[in-house]
């Protein structure tokens, strides 16, 4: 017996199976199947994005971070198979993503994958950023189950330095001020 990795590659969509799982799904007489999908439709992609800051798990890691910020990046995907239960490594590309060449290390170091899985859990997956001639490319991951796939950064909130006096923010406390010195001049 030879040792065998079975790599599909759809798009820019990667999935491998290792020897140990390939025998099993062969003892098991499985016939493999793939179905990868981007996730094009606009409300589905904000709702898959909401989803994802929203997600609890999402949270932990953002706070983690520094008290950053989860932010959706590229194109989500759904990926389709006819198995769970194997350990899988799954390639979710940048497709979509502007990568910083300001603070590319921060920015890459800071991406993970927030999931949906058909069965209706959600978590969030840290994984091994892959490069291609020095390109970072994407994310790989590594699951056991397939489901929605949308990866995020954790970026920290940007400090607020806008003076009142500039006209963009008012906020209550100038209001009440504002309210204070017009009382007292009308």
């Amino acid at each position: 017996e030879r040792n065998a990795v079975l790599e599909v590659k759809m798009g820019e969509v990667k999935i491998q199976l290792n020897t140990d799982e390939l025998k099993e799904l062969n003892n098991r007489g499985t016939d493999l199947y793939f179905k990868v999908v981007p996730i094009k439709d606009a409300t589905e992609q904000s709702k898959l994005g909401t989803n994802t800051k929203a997600n609890g798990a999402v949270m932990e890691i953002a706070k983690s971070l520094g008290n950053g910020v989860a932010v959706p990046q590229g194109v989500p995907y759904t990926v389709e198979t006819n198995y769970s239960g194997f350990n899988t490594k799954l390639l979710v590309p940048f497709t979509g993503m502007t990568i910083p060449t300001e603070n590319r290390a921060a920015f890459l170091a800071s991406l993970r994958v927030y999931i949906e899985h058909t069965d209706g859990t959600k978590e969030a997956k840290g994984g091994t950023i892959v490069y291609k001639d020095g390109i970072p490319v994407g994310i790989e991951i590594t699951i056991d189950r397939f489901s929605s796939f949308q990866i995020f950064s954790v970026e920290q909130p940007k400090a607020n330095t806008a003076s009142p006096k500039t006209g963009s923010i008012i906020d209550f406390t100038t209001i009440l001020a504002l309210g204070a010195l017009l009382m007292l001049t009308g």
